[in-house]
């Protein structure tokens, strides 16, 4: 720092030289380097001799605070849901259907509030996992109405798949998590979140600047459900900051980090010191703005909507920019159309003419032909 240094002015720190502070690229040498060294091939196991077959690897990390300022350390994490997949199974009915959901967690490496915040990993939190206790970052995801659990999901490497049969109004950092294989009696059918957590003896954190993607929910609608279906959901994250502990809290649909307002603003009573991190520690303060993760209401979900399928959410058509607390549910209607009876030639015409298109915001038409 320069002796002439102000208070509050921004000193920026730069670890590495790569564009935008872009991870694990191939190295182009140019100074201020901060890159991978190959062990030498006498080194033993694991090294294999040899060059990397990537090449020599390079990032760089930048970090700004300003003078005479606290260091203000926070979690920035956003959980992200896309609905990747839909099948009607070529038939008529809905009862067939299956629908697949992507999560992705992004913990930020810079500070999107403009708040000052020196962006920190993400920590596991205390929930229930098979009785007992333990400290995991949950990635939870309730099962909507209409639908049920279609498979066993697949983490991506270092997380495990977890599930709950608790009742939908226990909250989903409260609940019994239990792991795969399915215990005792329990079914896919019974399941009412869905969800994912770190292993512990492989992933103690994620890192600034990384984003685990692969965590991916697969729901087939339940036999019982009758067409119209509007099949509304919300992720949510849960974890905290290693240091301070801060909880922390995330809903897919926006790009809002954890405990954050769209404008910037933390989550009302997440700030008692007014420093602009959502820092509550008090059980009193954390537990009203924990939701249950379930829409109550499907066709006018309670949380607002993510039209685009692309976590913007906060952009809604009659949302105030800024307004919005929470996340935004993924929705998608599924319709079986049923027409008037046809002859032969009138089905081939029909068959030939009828298009029907599936998008975020219109529903998705079975067509269905009686013969006369």
């Amino acid at each position: 720092m320069q002796p002439g240094a102000q208070p509050n002015d921004v000193i920026t720190v730069t670890l590495g030289d790569t564009p935008g502070d872009a991870q694990n690229l191939l190295r182009n040498p140019n100074g201020g380097d901060l890159y991978t060294i190959d062990n030498p091939d006498t080194a033993g196991a694991p090294e294999v001799p040899g060059a990397p077959v990537n090449g020599v690897r390079e990032a760089s990390v930048t970090q700004q605070v300003s003078v005479a300022s606290t260091l203000k350390t926070y979690t920035l994490a956003t959980l992200l849901k896309v609905r990747s997949a839909y099948d009607n199974a070529g038939t008529p009915v809905i009862t067939d259907d299956k629908l697949t959901y992507g999560l992705s967690l992004k913990v930020e490496s810079t500070d999107p509030t403009g708040k000052g915040i020196t962006p920190a990993p993400l920590v596991g939190t205390t929930i229930n996992l098979d009785s007992v206790p333990v400290s995991r970052i949950l990635v939870s995801d309730a099962i909507p109405t209409g639908t049920e659990l279609s498979v066993v999901p697949t983490p991506p490497p270092g997380w495990q798949a977890v599930y709950t049969t608790d009742l939908i109004s226990t909250d989903a950092n409260a609940a019994n998590w239990k792991t795969f294989p399915l215990k005792g009696a329990d079914t896919l059918a019974g399941i009412t979140r869905v969800g994912f957590v770190n292993n512990a003896s492989v992933v103690t954190s994620v890192a600034p600047g990384t984003t685990v993607n692969g965590f991916t929910v697969e729901l087939k609608v339940k036999a019982s459900a009758a067409s119209p279906l509007t099949i509304a959901n919300i992720a949510q994250l849960f974890g905290q900051t290693p240091g301070t502990n801060a909880f922390v809290y995330d809903e897919s649909g926006d790009q809002s980090p954890s405990n954050f307002n769209p404008d910037g603003t933390p989550f009302a009573g997440m700030d008692p010191n007014g420093d602009g991190i959502p820092d509550a520690l008090t059980p009193a303060l954390l537990l009203p703005i924990v939701d249950d993760g379930f829409i109550d209401t499907p066709s006018t979900p309670e949380t607002g909507t993510d039209p685009g399928n692309n976590n913007t959410g906060n952009t809604n058509p009659g949302n105030t920019p800024g307004t919005e607390v929470g996340g935004e549910s993924n929705t998608f209607t599924i319709l079986s159309l049923w027409l008037q009876p046809f002859k032969m030639d009138q089905v081939a015409h029909l068959m030939r003419s009828v298009r029907l298109a599936t998008t975020t915001t219109s529903p998705t038409r079975h067509p269905s032909y009686r013969l006369a």
